[in-house]
């Protein structure tokens, strides 16, 4: 009985998510199967999690079967209503992979697929063979999971100093009371299944998240009109970094599930700023919402998604304007010594902002740390060189073509982030003492590679977009 409501509660979530993506995904253009698949899993199991918070509220106690059979009716009825939708061939149909390609292509393509499948095969038995090992996983995320299963309901977490002088059977504390819930509820439903408490099979979903992301990557580079083989490729780049790799077998982290969730967010957001597909809007505003339900961090990536936002929508003048604007009230903010409202202060010394944190502010030059961790140490195999290289060799491009200055703008915010994190703040001494460098880098790894795929075939493969007027396109013209 136990095999099967592990079955259920892994793949459920799945099924559920492919439900209902379906219904807007009708047509059998390229990359459309894998994408849907990818994005489902994600959705699903991020929907589940709203479920268990929804029957916490109504004062239900967490049971599994109850929970399944809700996903279960939910599931049944998006396939009911997509039961008579006929398939439409899309405007740009997939030809076969075996008539599209050549004898060596097909060759390779079938290496990568074996390569990426034992890979996959031997990160599952690391998590099956491993007790919980991460230090955020056994001091935050599974010991409020634990509490949560065996009391059956999502009670508090608060500070220690409120613990302390409340003495109540009610309220719990850990030093990281205040993090997001969704990974802890993920370990939850896993444990629901089991009916017990097992530090190995609760990380089992941090195995389907990554293949989520792998089958999203290949169906978006698909999307974008690269070929079978380069997707791939593309995909087994991105699979094969060690960094992620680790954060799969050690599962137990949330940065698994921020990247995922980001970056899949952010490529269907080039995708519906390049071609005004509505599905991808929606596919990355759901995503783009529900990044903070993951990490805190959360919260600093939505703003990557705007710079994209007011350059695609606003004339060369009004972006003039709004510069200027923008100029002039930092100006003034910094003349009057910052903003203090309530709790949120942001002042030329320091940065608070409530449920994120506390933040000194100063110029730390810690160029060393990245220089290790980006381009000698083992973290990202080449990656680096590769973002460098192509970047350097794509810069006129990227300023006088409109599509590709427009993604840049997404991606160069992202990286903006990153360098604000360690360079102006102090967690830089994250970055000295090598401790979350990688860690934020990872969640925007993925959307960054696959920039970089997309430079290298809009660029090299005859196919780029027209050069940039100045002037914001209409989203849906052709690039």
């Amino acid at each position: 009985m136990i095999p099967l409501q592990l079955f259920t509660a892994l793949f459920l979530p799945w099924l559920l998510g492919i439900a209902w993506l379906r219904l807007g995904w009708r047509q059998t253009a390229r990359g459309t199967g894998p994408l849907v698949l990818g994005y489902a899993y994600l959705l699903g199991i991020l929907f589940t999690t709203l479920v268990m918070r929804l029957w916490d509220a109504v004062g239900l106690k967490q049971a599994f079967w109850p929970l399944a059979g809700l996903l279960l009716c939910l599931t049944l009825l998006g396939f009911w209503m997509g039961r008579h939708l006929p398939w439409k061939e899309g405007g740009h149909t997939a030809p076969s992979i075996t008539r599209s390609q050549s004898p060596w292509q097909k060759g390779l393509f079938a290496l990568l697929i074996a390569l990426l499948a034992i890979r996959f095969a031997s990160l599952g038995l690391e998590i099956l063979w491993r007790p919980l090992y991460p230090w955020d996983a056994w001091t935050t995320w599974a010991p409020r999971a634990q509490v949560w299963f065996a009391l059956k309901e999502l009670v508090a977490f608060v500070d220690s100093a409120t613990w302390l002088h409340n003495p109540s059977n009610e309220i719990y504390t850990i030093p990281a009371w205040h993090y997001p819930k969704t990974v802890s509820l993920i370990q939850l439903w896993i444990s629901l299944a089991l009916e017990r408490w097992d530090d190995s099979l609760i990380s089992l979903p941090w195995l389907l998240c990554a293949g989520a992301l792998g089958l999203a990557f290949y169906g978006q580079l698909r999307y974008w009109r690269l070929t079978p083989l380069a997707s791939l490729l593309g995909a087994y780049l991105l699979l094969s970094l060690p960094l992620l790799n680790t954060h799969i077998a050690l599962a137990g982290y949330g940065d698994l599930w921020l990247a995922t969730t980001y970056s899949l967010a952010g490529m269907a957001f080039l995708q519906w700023l390049r071609t005004g597909d509505s599905r991808q809007g929606w596919l990355a505003l759901l995503l783009v919402l529900a990044c903070p339900l993951l990490k805190r961090e959360g919260l600093i990536w939505i703003l990557t998604f705007l710079p994209p936002l007011l350059i695609v929508h606003l004339s060369f003048r009004a972006m003039l304007f709004t510069g200027a604007g923008g100029l002039a009230g930092m100006v003034a903010w910094y003349m009057a010594g910052g903003i203090r409202i309530g709790e949120l202060e942001i002042t030329p010394d320091l940065i608070q902002i409530p449920s994120l944190g506390r933040f000194e502010l100063a110029l730390s030059p810690v160029w060393e740390p990245f220089y290790q961790n980006l381009f000698v140490m083992g973290s990202w195999n080449l990656l680096w060189y590769l973002v460098i290289g192509v970047l350097a060799l794509s810069a006129i491009r990227i300023l006088t073509h409109r599509q590709l200055f427009v993604d840049f703008t997404f991606i160069g915010s992202g990286l903006i982030v990153v360098f604000v994190t360690f360079f102006l703040t102090s967690n830089a001494a994250w970055a000295e003492y090598y401790t979350s460098i990688n860690r934020i880098l990872l969640h925007l790894a993925p959307i960054l590679l696959f920039y970089i795929l997309v430079l290298l075939q809009q660029n090299y493969a005859g196919n780029g977009p027209r050069p940039y007027s100045g002037l914001p396109a209409k989203r849906g013209e052709p690039q």
